[in-house]
């Protein structure tokens, strides 16, 4: 992670850790957008890798 403005920079790493996946539909494979996932003008190709997991990492702050 790497985020910075003129006055504040935050820079740091995150990790995940034990996730529950998602089960798959095999018979529709529709993923988390459901039906939505087969309306053509819908423009949402994303996934969800995990609903319940744990992060852990650091961050540092910097002022400028």
């Amino acid at each position: 992670m790497d985020i910075q403005n003129y006055t504040i920079s935050i820079k740091g790493k995150i990790y995940m850790s034990d996730q529950v996946k998602l089960s798959k539909n095999k018979k529709k494979k529709a993923g988390i957008m459901g039906w939505y996932r087969f309306v053509p003008f819908m423009q949402c190709y994303h996934g969800v890798v995990s609903l319940n997991h744990k992060l852990n990492g650091t961050f540092k702050k910097y002022i400028y």
